[in-house]
């Protein structure tokens, strides 16, 4: 059995615990946000994944042909997944696994035929 790593992350000492205030404004900030439309979503930076994930998120967008968000998401959520059985991390002295939750939502406008074989290497 492969022995499981630790990551540390420093908290600073000045950070306070939020208050029911501030869990308030961000779940109103965060419905604000979810109302808008796919059009008025920015367009997902790919490239930010580096050069493993982000040309196998960007194959995967013309592939499947959906939105670059959900192909960057899934990518990052496969990473994760592969990840977590490896390392965790402490915060405050507390261990828990290194965890990424996704949430993804979208809708299908029409049936996707893809004419081309949709291979991606290097994974």
């Amino acid at each position: 059995m492969s022995r499981v790593e630790t990551v540390h992350v420093p908290v600073p000492s000045s950070q306070r615990q939020p208050t029911t205030a501030d869990r308030e404004r961000r779940l109103n900030v965060a419905s604000s946000q979810s109302a808008k439309s796919a059009t008025d979503v920015e367009d997902y930076p790919l490239e930010a994944l580096g050069d493993v994930l982000g040309p196998i998120a960007k194959e995967i967008h013309k592939c499947v042909q959906c939105p670059k968000g959900i192909a960057g998401q899934s990518i990052l959520a496969a990473a994760a997944l592969a990840s977590q059985g490896h390392y965790n991390i402490e915060i405050d002295g507390r261990l828990s696994p290194l965890s990424l939750y996704c949430l993804t939502s979208g809708k299908r406008r029409a049936k996707i035929v893809c004419g081309r074989n949709c291979t991606i290497s290097g994974i």
